[in-house]
This record gives structure tokens, C-alpha cells and sequence, in this order.
């Protein structure tokens, strides 16, 4: 999926924003990760993070992981990234309040 997006990146969408979902694991190790590859390769100028995860004790270390990678991101490369932490519980079902916020991605 990451070489199918690089491609498409370079040949059709160079200056298109990318709106990345990361659902679980923790304080967005994996958003923080995509935004490093984003910077290596890819190199979209505008970044769209949403973290989800059913436990909110995550949030302050999400945000702090996140901010590191924003500020480099935007010093190293010029890329600007937004990140929004966001509360789902899968086990619940999509049609859940609590994935709410979720479901409404499928849409953008």
C-alpha cells in the first residue's frame, strides 16, 4: 500500500493533502511513524493524523510524540501536519457513539 501511495503521490497528486487513520496501539507510534515516511519519501505537503484509541490515558503521550514529529516535519521538510487524538473502541461496533468520529472518515 505505502509503494501504491508513492506512486500515485508523484504521477498524479503531488500537492494533495494525505488524511491517515491509525486506529490502536498506543500513542501513535504508527501515525508518528507514517509522518516519518511521509517526510523521507512521499513528502505531502499537508498531513492529516487521526489517532483512535479506547483508552484516553494515551492522549498526553499521542500528543507529545506527535508535536516531536510535527515540529520536525515542518523544519526538516516544510510539511505541515495536523494530528487529532480521538476516542473507538471497535469491540463496541462501528454503529457505536463511541466510534462516531471514526465512521465519519469512511465519508471525507
Amino acid at each position: 500500500a505505502l509503494q501504491q501511495t508513492a506512486q500515485w503521490r508523484s504521477q498524479e497528486q503531488p500537492s494533495a493533502k494525505l488524511r491517515i487513520a491509525s486506529i490502536g496501539g498506543g500513542p501513535g507510534n504508527d501515525a508518528a511513524g507514517f509522518a516519518l515516511f511521509d517526510g523521507a519519501v512521499l513528502q505531502a505537503p499537508k498531513l492529516q493524523l487521526d489517532v483512535f484509541d479506547v483508552h484516553t490515558c494515551w492522549q498526553p503521550y499521542c500528543e507529545v510524540v506527535l508535536g516531536a514529529v510535527q515540529a520536525e516535519s515542518q523544519t526538516r521538510h516544510g510539511i505541515s501536519i495536523c494530528s487529532k487524538f480521538q476516542l473507538a473502541d471497535l469491540q463496541q461496533g462501528m454503529a457505536s457513539k463511541v466510534n462516531s468520529d471514526l465512521y465519519d472518515l469512511h465519508y471525507d
